[in-house]
């Protein structure tokens, strides 16, 4: 902060530390509004609860504030308190910084204190045994010294924020949303299908003529029920044995359940197999191709194209022609309790290739399965768009802290044109 172009000043002149405890079990029928760690890390709002769920002491907070956790101060969990009601309070281990000047921008601190800056120097002084529990001394923060712009370029830096936040969250409420529709779209697609016009079929309570009983319960009449075993190739992985170092090399990705994600994707392989180790395992071909967890995490699915192999822990279902790879992949996902309940109460849950085999899905018309799998593929694109521009606007926000908040970039032009 050497360079700032702004006065600097000890923390302890623009704040002080409130202290004043409260125990809000001793009001058990009156509401608290209570900013707690948890809480805040799920859903960055403060809980509304009788003082009788509130456990151990709290602070009690009676005027504007910013609560700065001192718990695992790497991550920066701020909380800029402008109107107080009464029976406030907040967690002890934040910090609950006071200002000691009227009118102070809150909104400026709140964001300064959420920089990077701020939250290593805290780090750098915190104390634990883990990286888990570590926490920050609050009153030795008072001596740092911290930039101090003018009231004017404050409200200004803070209207910048103010207006990029808003749009963060609007941006995280729409890929909220279309994950929603996402889900329950998806749910229709595979049960009730697209008709001949290229609608969602009507439900069954809406035209139960046009479905039938089935072992997966109500399906469209013309679908039909298979093993899995009738879907594709299933292909069993392998580990090479532990007699053959040689086996491991930089040739071909090896896949464990650890990289098949709760959504279907595979990140990259931590190991992989050398050309001589191709002679323990059993490849899957260059062609998109299912892989099904059956052993520990049973259940995960996930879907790759990539020339690779698997360990034993998973099996692989190579789609036949009469399937969309894509439909398959979700109509798996969708009846895979079937696999949970053939691995029983065993200690070690593993699902055999004869059971994995057993494994019942439906199965449309091949175009149907291409017109459910493009609406499905229409929607996830949505969402990946949204969440590049949620990504994107993240990074602008950390930049603009970086530059706003040290002043290296001055938002004096824009005061110059709102006089």
């Amino acid at each position: 902060m050497s360079e700032s172009p702004w006065p600097l000043k000890p923390l302890a002149e623009l704040f002080k530390i409130n202290g004043e405890q409260t125990f809000p079990a001793a009001h058990p029928c009156h509401e608290f509004v209570h900013y707690s760690i948890p809480a805040w890390d799920a859903n960055g709002q403060p809980l509304v609860e009788l003082g009788a769920a509130i456990e151990s002491n709290k602070t009690a907070i009676k005027s504007e504030s910013v609560l700065v956790s001192k718990l695992n101060p790497r991550k920066p969990r701020v909380a800029v308190i402008q109107r107080v009601e009464q029976r406030f309070c907040a967690s002890t281990e934040f910090i609950c910084y006071q200002p000691k000047r009227a009118a102070e921008c809150l909104s400026f601190w709140g964001a300064y204190f959420s920089t990077g800056d701020f939250s290593r120097r805290l780090e750098r002084v915190a104390i634990g045994s883990t990286n888990s529990h570590t926490r920050a001394n609050p009153k030795e923060t008072l001596s740092w010294l911290v930039p101090d712009p003018d009231s004017a370029e404050k409200e200004k830096i803070a209207e910048v924020f103010a207006v990029l936040n808003t749009t963060i969250q609007q941006t995280e409420a729409i890929v909220e949303k279309l994950k929603q529709v996402k889900q329950g779209l998806l749910h229709d697609l595979l049960t009730r299908g697209i008709d001949a016009n290229g609608e969602l079929r009507p439900s069954y309570e809406q035209a139960p003529h046009l479905y039938k009983e089935s072992p997966l319960g109500r399906i469209p009449k013309g679908w039909k029920v298979l093993p899995v075993e009738e879907c594709g190739k299933i292909i069993t992985g392998s580990t090479p044995p532990s007699y053959a170092p040689y086996a491991w090399g930089d040739k071909t990705p090896f896949i464990t359940p650890a990289e098949v994600t709760e959504n279907g994707e595979i990140v990259m392989a931590e190991r992989y197999v050398s050309e001589r180790g191709h002679r323990y395992v059993r490849l899957l071909p260059l062609q998109t191709t299912l892989v099904v967890c059956i052993g520990s995490t049973i259940g995960k699915v996930g879907i790759t194209g990539t020339f690779s192999c698997t360990n034993q822990q998973i099996n692989a279902v190579v789609p036949s022609p009469a399937f969309e790879p894509s439909f398959l992949f979700h109509t798996i996902r969708q009846n895979i309790s079937q696999l949970r309940a053939m691995a029983g109460l065993q200690a070690v849950p593993i699902v055999n290739k004869s059971s994995f085999g057993n494994l019942l899905v439906t199965k449309p018309g091949y175009d149907e399965q291409l017109e459910i799998a493009k609406r499905q593929s229409s929607i996830s694109k949505r969402i990946e768009q949204e969440d590049a521009m949620l990504y994107k606007l993240r990074q602008q926000k950390i930049g603009l802290m970086n530059d706003l908040l040290t002043g290296r970039v001055r938002v004096t032009p824009l005061l110059a044109q709102s006089q």
